[in-house]
């Protein structure tokens, strides 16, 4: 735009150089003026821009002409503090060429919401998998049960134990180890529905809640788990096998609604896979190391 009876100059003293970003539009919502900060927010094609193209929402009613109004949004990868002023603005020294304007004034704030998210989730997310904590899914565990009792309603359980996990890391090291551990959360993340609640209950152990979904659905879904862990297998070195043992429970108003007792039916169907697996698999794992 023209800047008139300004220098350039003034105008990157006062608006270049501050620590926010200063972008003033039009009623029409086309850009009438942004500094340094603002062209690094939006993009250099911010001239082109209007308000809708740069913001997701309409924070402010067609009828609002409050003078000021405050709100937080997310423009690209950052978070922003805006303060929303509606005014007169010009360009010119005469007051008769004034518009009426929204200049808007916004703040990074991005590095503040991450800390905030970060410590909010410290308390529920297990701090290496980024699933939930034990103390999460037993909580979730607790009051799906309720969920039961009260509404009749149903769901089901499993619960997942890795083959082998302490005989990479004995003989592979802790990375290959860790891998390993990755590799059965993104297999277990690949096939779980958005409503499916994930907790890592321990280094090797994975608790899996099903809303609504029955024994041999989830029985088929762990299936295609394991057969996906099969494939990532036949890829890595000679010796190293990922492999898991599963049990699963299907909580109903027709079972003992008790959490001692959920826990005990999936345990005892995750070692007896775990015994066929050690009898199928173990002398094949050890073979490969000889």
């Amino acid at each position: 735009m023209q800047r008139t009876n300004i220098s350039d100059n003034i105008y990157s003293m006062v608006f270049d150089k501050l620590p926010a970003f200063v972008i003033i539009f039009c009623e029409e919502g086309k850009v009438l003026f942004y500094n340094k900060m603002a062209e690094a927010a939006c993009g250099k094609q911010i001239r082109n821009l209007k308000f809708s193209d740069i913001f997701t929402h309409e924070y402010r009613s067609p009828e609002d002409k409050t003078t000021e109004l405050k709100y937080e949004c997310r423009i690209g990868g950052n978070y922003y503090s805006i303060v929303d002023f509606h005014n007169k603005y010009t360009d010119t020294t005469s007051a008769s060429d004034a518009i009426n304007a929204r200049i808007l004034v916004g703040y990074d704030i991005t590095d503040v919401k991450n800390y905030v998210f970060n410590h909010n989730n410290r308390s529920t997310l297990d701090s290496m998998t980024e699933v939930f904590n034990r103390e999460v899914g037993m909580n979730f565990l607790k009051e799906m049960i309720a969920q039961v009792e009260l509404y009749q309603d149903f769901f089901s359980v499993a619960y997942i134990d890795f083959d082998n996990l302490k005989f990479i890391n004995d003989n592979f090291g802790h990375i290959e180890g860790d891998k390993y551990i990755f590799a059965v959360r993104d297999a277990i993340q690949s096939f779980a529905r958005k409503q499916d609640i994930i907790s890592r209950m321990g280094g090797d152990e994975f608790l899996i809640i099903f809303p609504h979904l029955n024994y041999d659905d989830t029985r088929k879904m762990l299936a295609d788990i394991a057969d996906k862990l099969d494939i990532v297998s036949a890829e890595l070195s000679e010796g190293i096998s990922y492999r898991i043992s599963y049990g699963v429970y299907e909580v109903n108003p027709s079972v003992p609604l008790d959490v001692e007792h959920i826990l005990k039916r999936v345990d005892d169907e995750m070692y007896a896979m775990k015994a066929e697996n050690k009898t199928n698999y173990g002398l094949q794992i050890r073979l490969n190391q000889n």
